[in-house]
């Protein structure tokens, strides 16, 4: 699914969203409006007269999905959908992401820096640091018991996951960061690639670090795994 906004709306003879080769005329334009019908987007048939400009964010970003959706894809790789959207509008589209996913038994492959946006739309997800999955499994275990410190941190850097949903927590105090920066592709340290910014790091950490498991489906790649953040 893409991000850019910059596809074509507006429906002619010749020019058309790009969707289904097999298709012409008439039933190329009927499918377009239908796919817009099941993103939700209120009367389809004037909007496919329209262009980009005239749309808000959230109705552009529906135009893509609908356009993603049109060959009847097993799997869809949505990268930051909600990007530059209001929250409204951001709960909006993952519900209607969410939705397809069920209605079509098709997978999502949903990438996102945030955590409370995967912790509503995932059911598994997998921690990425430096290229390298350094954590996976599911949603509420990586969540509630994160064993890689990039995860442990990251958790803490995100103001969005409060814990018990206490946000009143946040008032006055400094938001957590993670010190350093992410190496540039080519220079990543040795062993683990975030133990440059690890507070936690030993000589250990710069061998490569096993995976190890917990529980059934709960994997991690640490020397000094955080044993549930703590």
């Amino acid at each position: 699914m893409l991000q850019l906004r910059n596809l074509r709306v507006a429906i002619d003879d010749q020019e058309i969203i790009n969707i289904a080769d097999d298709l012409k005329g008439d039933a190329v334009k009927a499918k377009v409006i239908e796919l817009l019908r099941q993103v939700q987007l209120p009367d389809p048939e004037a909007l496919v007269r329209r262009y980009p400009h005239q749309l808000s964010g959230g109705q552009q970003q529906r135009v893509m999905i609908a356009a993603a959706i049109a060959a009847d894809p097993e799997l869809l790789i949505a990268d930051e959908p909600t990007t530059a959207l209001d929250v409204t509008v951001q709960e909006e589209i993952l519900r209607l992401l969410i939705s397809l996913s069920e209605q079509r038994k098709m997978s999502l492959l949903f990438v996102s820096h945030d955590l409370g946006v995967i912790r509503f739309v995932c059911d598994r997800v997998a921690v990425i640091y430096g290229g390298n999955i350094v954590e996976s499994g599911r949603i509420e275990d990586i969540v509630t018991r994160p064993m890689h410190r990039y995860t442990a941190a990251l958790l803490a850097a995100n103001p969005g996951m409060p814990k018990d949903d206490n946000f009143s927590a946040y008032i006055g105090k400094r938001l957590q960061t993670i010190t350093g920066s992410v190496p540039a592709v080519g220079k990543f340290p040795s062993g683990c690639r975030f133990r440059n910014r690890c507070q936690h790091a030993t000589e250990s950490c710069s061998n490569a670090p096993a995976t190890s498991t917990v529980g059934q489906e709960h994997r991690y790649a640490c020397w000094n795994p955080g044993n549930g953040g703590r």
